[in-house]
């Protein structure tokens, strides 16, 4: 019996932070040299304040967006779409927010602290 639970526990662990872990694939050019950018900013100062922030994935309508957190702005996160196209701050976006899922980090900055 042992030998069936443990291996059942230590599933459910890894599931329950899967939306933790960073996703390596499909990720837009874009992104990737947006992400380089800021890697080599934290570098270079590490009091630039982007070591706090993270980028999340979400998908909405059958489309993949990313969002830009960082935990020292006061506003909303930015919104891209896969293109890197800024959305819009309107109907739509009240409609994003509610219907998004499916939350997947790319990228943490070294002290990101979000959940």
């Amino acid at each position: 019996m042992k030998k069936v639970i443990i291996p059942f526990v230590l599933s459910l662990i890894l599931f329950s932070c899967e939306k933790d872990k960073p996703v390596a694939d499909d990720i837009p050019a874009w992104l990737k040299v947006r992400i380089a950018e800021d890697e080599s900013k934290i570098e270079a100062d590490s009091s630039s304040g982007l070591d706090i922030a993270a980028w999340i994935r979400y998908e909405y309508r059958g489309s993949f967006y990313y969002e830009y957190h960082n935990m020292l702005s006061s506003s909303g996160p930015k919104v891209y779409n896969s293109k890197g196209d800024q959305i819009n701050y309107g109907i739509s976006y009240m409609d994003y927010l509610a219907d998004k899922c499916c939350k997947k980090y790319i990228w943490k900055g070294p002290a990101y602290i979000g959940d």
